[in-house]
């Protein structure tokens, strides 16, 4: 398992020699001039990534936004600076991505930062900001100190009428997106005046983690062997063959919850908080997400995909995260997140309505338990998790635990074959009522974190 902290180096350049250090109290100082921050960037910079590298899950070595913010520690002030691409550095050379500003400091040790453009010349109609001789600031590309969910963003859900309060979140994509914050690691560093009139290396990292889903249902009895990775290929008609209905008429959700996903993010201190217990986001569809729809409540028919890791190539039928519909959360490091995977079958005529996609009654569940690395998730890192199951393994689970629900917990499903009596009744993230079952131990975990 690959383990993967990202951090991005930007270069400061001294146009001038400016700065200077007194011999009573060695206090640095730094002289009126402008200063130049540069990154050179060696991928593609697209906004269309959203931070993750389409080979894998890992985050990727773009600044995927036009501005970048500076903020001054404990004030709300901040200053907007653009970000070029192809932007000039002072000794000549061309930064991939970059921006500038000027730094003016007087007597005092005070200093005044205005942007510029890509030329040098002071943006018409920009604002600056003063930092008082001893004030710090950090560069972020969030415009505020704070990062919070807004109240579209969740609804309360309750189970069979009682008391206790679960929460759905949906995702956002103006606010679940990759934020970028002065630090190394997995840790914030802020920055004085010295810092910024000082030529050395400026590091930004991730305030946030990013989380894929892969589940996949494949046949293991007919393997191949390519290199060191072991093939497992599922063609549609044995998947017909064992489920007794092609795999469109399958529906699969993921939710993915807990205390671990914050609500509310101090950017400035690292403060994270989980204002609403029990909260869980799920799997949504990549197009309406993109195009900026709030998700998080719709069934998704399975489609055929592949996960591969270092070992196995998993070809079979369920859910695959794509890239641009990557969910991107800070977290609070407190315990492990919670997984459950639901299966749904339709088997009405023509396609189900809005209301059966959205509802987890008639789903089978289960929990998929993470461990190790993913037991308390830290910012700066991405994750993918989920669950590759035999054919014949989850056929068995589902028809050991199929039938109708009873009318005191839910409606029926639409399907009342196969009614074992053993089936257990639980609820879903959501607050419906579902049947439940537990993996068993060959089922494959997939849990990566780089």
């Amino acid at each position: 398992m690959k383990h993967f902290s990202i951090f991005y180096t930007l270069c400061l350049f001294l146009l001038l020699p400016t700065v200077s250090c007194t011999d009573n109290d060695d206090i640095r100082r730094a002289e009126p001039g402008i200063y130049y921050i540069g990154k050179d960037l060696n991928a593609v910079v697209s906004s269309q990534t959203r931070g993750i590298n389409s080979g894998d899950y890992e985050f990727d070595t773009n600044y995927d936004y036009d501005y970048i913010y500076l903020h001054k520690i404990g004030s709300e002030e901040r200053i907007k600076i653009p970000v070029y691409e192809n932007c000039p550095s002072n000794t000549g050379t061309i930064c991939n991505k970059g921006f500038r500003y000027r730094v003016e400091v007087d007597e005092s040790g005070n200093a005044t930062i205005t942007p510029l453009d890509k030329e040098g010349n002071a943006i018409e109609g920009s604002s600056s900001i003063t930092l008082e001789n001893g004030e710090q600031c950090y560069f972020s590309s969030w415009p505020k100190d704070e990062w919070a969910m807004h109240d579209g963003q969740f609804s309360e859900e309750r189970w069979a009428g009682q008391n206790e309060s679960y929460y759905l979140y949906y995702r956002d994509k103006e606010v679940n997106k990759e934020i970028y914050r002065s630090g190394a690691g997995n840790g914030y560093q802020n920055h004085n005046i010295v810092d910024l009139t000082t030529n050395g290396d400026l590091s930004l990292t991730r305030a946030c983690a990013s989380f894929a889903a892969a589940v996949l249902i494949y046949d293991k009895n007919n393997p191949f062997q390519m290199g060191e990775v072991t093939n497992y290929p599922t063609p549609e008609a044995k998947f017909t063959e064992i489920m007794g209905d092609a795999p469109s008429n399958w529906y699969i959700k993921i939710y993915i919850g807990g205390e671990c996903f914050a609500t509310d993010h101090n950017i400035e201190t690292g403060e994270l908080s989980t204002d609403l217990p029990n909260g869980y986001y799920s799997s949504g569809d990549a197009t309406k997400f993109g195009e900026g729809d709030i998700v998080g409540k719709e069934y998704l028919p399975f489609v055929q995909k592949e996960f591969t890791n270092a070992k196995s190539a998993y070809q079979g039928f369920g859910y695959v995260s794509e890239h641009t519909n990557t969910l991107f959360s800070p977290v609070t490091g407190m315990n492990r997140p919670h997984v459950y995977l639901l299966v749904k079958h339709w088997t009405g005529p023509g396609e189900p309505d809005e209301a059966w996609l959205k509802s987890d009654v008639g789903a089978l569940q289960t929990e998929i338990v993470t461990q190790g690395t993913l037991h308390n998730p830290r910012n700066a890192d991405a994750y993918i998790t989920g669950l590759a199951i035999d054919l014949a393994v989850f056929k068995k689970a589902w028809e050991d635990n199929y039938g109708p629900l009873t009318p005191s917990t839910g409606s029926e499903s639409s399907n009342t074959s196969s009614f074992a009596t053993h089936s257990t009744i639980t609820r879903s993230p959501s607050g419906d009522p579902v049947r439940s079952f537990t993996l068993p131990e060959d089922a494959i975990i997939i849990q990566e974190v780089y």
